[in-house]
């Protein structure tokens, strides 16, 4: 699975703003990319079945001026022996998974696992939610 995202961020975000979000079931996802407070983006990934401990990457702090766009990457291969998910930020790696694991933690992919799909809605620029919150405002 491979995930392109340009973005032009104009402002700061106060929380978390959802640029990708995958929805699973109640507030879990099977995969998300969002920019926190710190001007950073984040993604997580859960291998099929799971529920807790998504594979979570961070980069760091991206300049943020309205005018410059960042383009966003995620990929993951569950067939490799380590490295399985990838963040890369204007094509430069900056974070990835460790080595495959029998079982899964928050850096390290499930052997023999794909990536959890569920039935659920795919949601972009904004987090599964019936408000407005979470949502990335540019």
């Amino acid at each position: 699975m491979s995930i392109s995202l340009h973005v032009t961020p104009d402002d700061s975000p106060t929380g978390d703003e959802y640029l990708i979000y995958k929805y699973a079931t109640s507030s879990l996802e099977d995969y998300s990319i969002y920019l926190d407070s710190s001007n950073r983006v984040n993604a997580k990934v859960y291998p099929h079945g799971e529920t807790t401990n998504p594979i979570t990457l961070q980069s760091a702090a991206i300049e943020i001026d309205g005018d410059k766009p960042t383009n966003v990457i995620l990929t993951v291969d569950t067939k490799l022996v380590g490295a399985n998910v990838k963040l890369f930020i204007d094509g430069k790696l900056v974070d990835q998974s460790g080595l495959i694991k029998a079982t899964h933690t928050t850096n390290n992919w499930k052997l023999d696992t794909n990536v959890k799909d569920s039935s659920g809605a795919l949601y972009v620029g904004a987090k599964y939610t019936t408000g407005t919150v979470n949502y990335f405002d540019g």
